[in-house]
This record gives C-alpha cells, sequence and structure tokens, in this order.
C-alpha cells in the first residue's frame, strides 16, 4: 500500500532508531511512496520463517508505538545471532 512521503520518512527514521535499516521507494502503480526492507539480506544472514514473527513485532513496535533505547537494545540483541554471511542457491 502507498503512504504520503512525509508518512514513509518518519517510518523509516523509527525503524532506523530501533536499529531496522528500511528505505523509501516509490510505488509506481499506487502513486505513492513506501518502505522498503531488504529481505534478501535477512536470508543471506540466515532468518528463517520460523525468525519471522519476532521481527515483524520488532517492525510493528517501532512503527506503530515509536522506537525507544529498549526496542534497539532488544533488535540489537536478535540480530547478534545472526553473524557471517549465507549463500542461497
Amino acid at each position: 500500500f502507498a503512504v504520503l512521503h512525509e508518512d514513509a520518512d518518519e517510518g523509516v527514521r523509527s525503524l532506523r532508531r530501533a536499529n531496522l535499516l528500511a528505505t523509501t521507494n516509490r510505488v509506481p502503480l499506487a502513486g505513492g511512496w513506501g518502505i522498503r526492507m531488504g529481505t534478501p539480506e535477512i536470508v543471506r544472514r540466515g532468518m528463517t520463517a520460523a525468525d519471522m514473527p519476532f521481527l515483524a513485532d520488532l517492525v510493528s513496535e517501532a512503527l506503530t508505538r515509536g522506537s525507544s533505547c529498549a526496542l534497539a537494545n532488544r533488535t540489537r540483541a536478535f540480530r547478534g545471532r545472526f553473524t557471517g554471511v549465507r549463500f542461497v542457491s
């Protein structure tokens, strides 16, 4: 879904404060802007489908309740479990 550019920018800032990397991207057919997250990087770091509910909770909390030091620390601890790079063929 598309959002106003300012809303997407604020969402990206909130995600970054929570130690979650995202960017804004134009959504061509919707005529607005959206938030893009790097799903290839998630796989390369070794996350699986079992990790997605926790990651989704972090994203949801950052976007709905705002970021805090506690949220950033939880994200950092979660990401710390995934070191190295894996290649999927």
